[in-house]
């Protein structure tokens, strides 16, 4: 090794690696009764459902056991040697079990047809290697045919501190690198993460001390900004939402999004406050139904109107977009219209989203929703679990109703891979939540609709009842933590609580 950042793998100055590893015999289920990663390999599958490919790739699969829980569903190939690989032989009736040595530099022996229909896992194997070189080439040449790659290994500033001089406590590890490092290593063998982040270590623990990389040849500097043509319209439908329908549609207009308001008959300020949008960014802004107010909150008609608005539209892109509720791509930095874009490049037409729910923990004025409402929750009802409301106009019908709104339903649908997030702020203090939820709401539901399952969501409140939450059950949302943190929760939805009732 020489001082060259380069011949240390990024690691930093001082830091002894391991120069004789243990061979790694995977057990730990049988002998010690964990999961390590628990979240992985369901991201993996996730990934391989969205991406549509019949097969999963395991390279270092150890003894493979939480890859063959996927058998049903994918194509399965392991890579690993001696008696991992003989174990795996000897155990399944199925699957593809490849010998091979990581370190001995050469090509992986896989069919290339196999490969571009993958995507490839190599879960805490790097790790594992005197020299990663070698396995850090193949991974560079499948990914230029894969649909995905996903990487993860110890983050050794949280698993073992800063100030930790090696070698690595677990005897088969020659080295370890911390988050920094690791995104540079992965810089310089020109695998630049889509997204790079933490993730469960075991299913003991909530502790998130495991390095997870997503590469895919979607990150940022892949894609070219839109041609000036290319348009995005939000459709939003408002019902007395004046204390915060600017903070939402300055957002909108600042991601690049033209509005299309329908009110629903508000009986306050929030009709007057958007007038100001009118030559930035709103285009059109209709009160519904047009014969007046109808005495109830009639959810079905207002989606059929989306769906009328949607199918009009000249947009290349359209998102049913409620007003209490703010957007990001997955990609920071990259705004909605630039991510748009960029999926509908890849051959995708309509996108999920994670949702996240804010809270009022102290009973104040909110006029600006991400300033001012920090505290949140993943949202746990079943309709939060199914967002599909943004999406490319169709030649044929879009029904938005069968879902309540949940989702854009329509031939040749292809949902991107990744979902996009939600920041809901369905209450915003303790008096907007008596006036929304017993005044402006509970009597006006729909009674039909609500034989149907809908509007139940407030249920639980009765008159007297706080709408503030303890900050004990909500966290801090900090943008950059939370992508970094929630990586797996972010993209998929997976290791996030379904609680509570309600759609």
């Amino acid at each position: 090794m020489t001082d060259r950042a380069v011949d240390r793998f990024f690691i930093r100055k001082g830091y002894t690696p391991r120069t004789e590893p243990d061979y790694f015999l995977d057990a730990c289920r049988e002998t010690e009764g964990i999961v390590h990663q628990p979240d992985v390999y369901p991201f993996v599958a996730h990934l391989g459902q969205r991406f549509g490919v019949g097969h999963l790739i395991d390279i270092g699969c150890g003894r493979a056991e939480k890859l063959a829980e996927f058998r049903d569903n994918f194509e399965l190939a392991g890579i690993d040697f001696a008696d991992n690989l003989a174990w795996c032989r000897k155990t399944y009736g199925f699957g593809n079990w490849i010998a091979f040595d990581l370190e001995s530099g050469e090509d992986l022996p896989l069919p290339s047809k196999m490969v571009a229909d993958s995507v490839v896992v190599c879960s805490d194997v790097i790790e594992h290697l005197r020299d990663p070189t070698h396995l850090l080439r193949n991974l560079r040449k499948l990914s230029q045919i894969c649909a995905a790659i996903v990487v993860t290994t110890p983050e050794r500033d949280l698993a073992r501190g800063p100030d930790d001089p090696g070698p690595p406590e677990n005897r088969s590890h020659v080295r370890e690198w911390n988050l920094t490092e690791f995104a540079k290593l992965l810089a310089w063998a020109d695998l630049p993460p889509s997204f790079l982040g933490l993730t469960r270590n075991s299913d003991q623990s909530p502790s998130k001390k495991t390095i997870l990389a997503v590469i895919d040849g979607l990150h940022p500097e892949a894609f070219p900004a839109p041609p000036e043509g290319f348009t995005v319209t939000a459709i939003m439908t408002t019902f007395n939402e004046g204390d915060i329908i600017e903070s939402v549609v300055e957002h909108l207009i600042m991601q690049g999004i033209r509005v299309h308001l329908v009110d629903n008959w508000s009986i306050d300020d929030t009709i007057d406050r958007i007038r100001r949008f009118r030559d930035r960014g709103l285009i059109t802004v209709e009160e519904y139904p047009p014969s007046g107010p109808s005495g109830t909150f009639d959810w079905e008609d207002l989606l059929r109107r989306v769906e009328e608005i949607a199918a009009a539209s000249d947009s290349d892109w359209v998102i049913h977009h409620d007003a209490d509720e703010i957007r990001r791509s997955p990609w920071p930095g990259t705004t909605l219209r630039n991510g748009l874009y960029r999926i509908e490049a890849c051959g995708y037409n309509a996108v999920d989203h994670t949702v996240i729910e804010f809270w009022p923990v102290a009973d104040v004025r909110v006029t600006n929703l991400e300033a001012d409402l920090r505290h949140f929750q993943f949202g746990r009802r079943p309709g939060h679990f199914l967002q599909i409301r943004a999406w490319k106009p169709q030649a044929g019908p879009i029904n938005l109703v069968s879902s309540g709104g949940h989702e854009a339903e329509f031939r040749g649908r292809r949902v991107f891979p990744y979902k996009f997030l939600t920041k809901h702020y369905p209450i915003r203090s303790q008096g907007h939540g008596e006036r929304k939820v017993f005044r402006e709401r509970m009597d006006r539901w729909n009674p039909d609709e609500r034989d149907r399952g809908w509007h139940v969501q407030y249920d639980h409140f009765k008159p007297g009842d706080s709408f503030l939450k303890s900050r004990k059950e909500l966290e801090v949302f900090v943008e950059s933590d939370f992508n970094s943190r929630c990586v797996v929760e972010r993209l998929s939805g997976l290791n996030v609580p379904r609680t509570e009732p309600g759609g």
